[in-house]
């Protein structure tokens, strides 16, 4: 199965800004709400996760492999409240790596694709639908409409027609 992407907020205003956006990406759906509240809605399968949680809340240890993301198991914990089972991890860049908005943007997306693919092609339990934040695709620093035309590119080279 293709994975496919809600993007949440608590803010209501901002995802209806968002829909028209990304009208053309039949794999990107909106909800309204915060973690929890939207994983047991829309039954999400895993959550987009920063680097930092993926310490803090997911148990990741470094060292962290550069520009990679992991599928982590969410503890228990997490799952009791509300959680999905899995998270897909933050990505590291080498600290001599320059910044640029843009190649950091289509860097965390395929290597979000990357390890979803190869947690699925794995074992029985698939990854079908991760909640992301609208920071987590960058829609707070970067014009949405050149954001979804990026996620499509990518998408369409990751992962099988």
């Amino acid at each position: 199965m293709k994975p496919e992407f809600v993007i949440f907020s608590k803010d209501a205003e901002l995802i209806e800004r968002l829909k028209p956006q990304s009208a053309q990406l039949p794999y990107v759906s909106y909800a309204v709400g915060d973690g929890p509240t939207v994983a047991r809605a829309v039954k999400l399968d895993a959550l987009k996760v920063s680097l930092m949680e993926s310490l803090e809340r997911f148990g990741w240890n470094p060292p962290y492999p550069p520009l990679e993301a992991r599928v982590l198991k969410t503890p228990a914990t997490l799952i009791e409240r509300g959680l999905p089972k899995y998270a897909v991890s933050g990505v590291a860049l080498p600290k001599d790596h320059p910044r640029d908005p843009w190649f950091e943007l289509e860097m965390v997306i395929s290597a979000m694709l990357k390890a979803i693919n190869e947690f699925n092609a794995e074992g029985a339990d698939q990854i079908v639908r991760v909640g992301m934040l609208p920071d987590d695709l960058s829609l707070n620093k970067l014009p949405s409409a050149e954001v979804f035309q990026r996620f499509e590119r990518i998408y369409g080279e990751l992962i099988p027609a």
